[in-house]
């Protein structure tokens, strides 16, 4: 009798463990906040409470902008605070034509000149971050003494003793940032507003009576420079940018053999890479 007792006393007790263990798994699950992970109901995390403002009791969500991510690029210091920049870029054109064929063209004779001056300065009130100003000069030279164009057998002209030249004086602001990828290394962007103004002259004909034209040109340009740099000494720097494009306004007014007078403006919103604009420059550090 007593041993019948204890076991049953003993049977009741492990029955009421299971019935505890087992407890917790009754309830039922909604979808949108549990999900199922190897036969277990587990509880998902709840979505962080957005900042509101309380306004006379309206509530006005606060939009919180997402952290930024972290792409690994470390700021290095190529051009310091304080430091002056001074430095010249110029390219130089200039070919010869004796009976030259090419094309559509034939009995190009001339000769062509071209050369652009710039000088600049740089003042970097931030490190690798500088504000400066550029002056530029452009003189182009074309002298045609005969040139025969053929397209097809009855479509062709001869153009003689065509001169034109053009010179350019351009005056620039702007400002650079700079990032270094090596002590020696290092990229940058500037961006640039230039005011520039030119005068022109194309006479064409003989000498006894030519067909005169005079132009002046006046410009504004908003423009993009990048570029990449290196030092060569510890104060030398050597330079290759080119222009990417940007805004451009340009009025140019024209009087032909002293009497008609006309006028031409272009406006220009461009954004990419110009070949024929490909600088090469030296700047010295102080």
């Amino acid at each position: 009798m007593k041993h019948g007792v204890l076991q049953l006393f003993i049977l009741l007790f492990i029955a009421g463990c299971f019935n505890l263990q087992a407890s917790p798994l009754e309830f039922t699950p909604s979808v949108q906040d549990t999900t199922t992970r190897y036969g277990y109901w587990t509880d998902i995390p709840s979505k962080k409470e957005k900042k509101q403002w309380n306004v006379f009791g309206i509530k006005i969500p606060i939009y919180t902008p997402p952290k930024r991510m972290e792409r690994g690029i470390v700021k290095s210091l190529f051009i310091p605070a304080k430091t002056w920049q001074t430095g010249i870029s110029f390219s130089h054109y200039e070919e010869n034509n004796d009976d030259y064929d090419f094309l559509i063209i034939e009995n190009w004779k001339g000769k062509a000149y071209s050369l652009r001056i710039s000088p600049f300065f740089c003042w970097y009130f931030k490190n690798n971050q500088g504000v400066g100003g550029r002056f530029t000069y452009k003189n182009t030279h074309f002298n045609i003494r005969e040139l025969s164009i053929s397209i097809e057998d009855d479509m062709s002209f001869t153009l003689d003793n065509a001169y034109i030249t053009n010179q350019m004086y351009q005056c620039a602001a702007f400002v650079r940032n700079y990032v270094g990828l090596h002590s020696r290394i290092g990229v940058f962007n500037e961006t640039h507003l230039t005011y520039g103004y030119g005068n022109g002259k194309l006479s064409v004909g003989n000498t006894e009576v030519p067909n005169r034209t005079s132009q002046t040109t006046h410009e504004i340009q908003l423009g993009i420079r990048p570029g990449i740099c290196g030092f060569v000494t510890n104060s030398v720097m050597f330079e290759f940018s080119f222009e990417v494009g940007g805004l451009r306004y340009r009025k140019i007014s024209q009087i032909i053999n002293d009497e008609t007078k006309g006028t031409r403006t272009t406006g220009i919103a461009n954004f990419r890479l110009n070949l024929l604009s490909l600088n090469l420059g030296l700047a010295v550090c102080i």
